[in-house]
């Protein structure tokens, strides 16, 4: 089994209804799919609701009362039933390929967390710098 079918996806939000499907389908279109993706909603006033049910089942939608992003985080991991946590903020995107070429480095026990660097976009992802 790929390591990346043990990771657990926890993306927080608050507010960036307008982000927010491009960040679940960055999830979703993963070339090795996570084992979920939790997405915790911080009392969102904006449309992030309604855009967080159209995915039914394919998520994990959370709702906490307005606590900010590190307690959404923390309420993500501890809801996670996955080997290993990957954050993702809902006004991000990753690449299809993330998590199939980040998850194997975790076969090296002297590892506790893999980072990458990111490529800001404008919001139709061109490249802007």
């Amino acid at each position: 089994m790929h390591l990346a079918r043990s990771v657990s996806v926890v993306i927080p939000n608050f507010n960036y209804g307008r982000f927010l499907r491009q960040s679940v389908d960055s999830a979703l279109a993963q070339t090795v799919p996570p084992l979920e993706i939790i997405v915790v909603d911080d009392e969102s006033t904006d449309n992030s609701r309604d855009i967080l049910a159209s995915y039914g089942s394919q998520i994990r939608f959370l709702k906490q009362k307005n606590s900010g992003v590190s307690a959404a985080r923390n309420f993500g991991i501890n809801e996670s039933r996955g080997a290993f946590v990957a954050f993702l903020d809902s006004d991000d995107v990753w690449l299809p390929e993330k998590l199939e070429l980040q998850a194997p480095l975790f076969s090296n026990p002297n590892l506790a967390l893999v980072h990458c660097g990111s490529v800001y976009c404008d919001p139709q992802l061109n490249p802007i710098g």
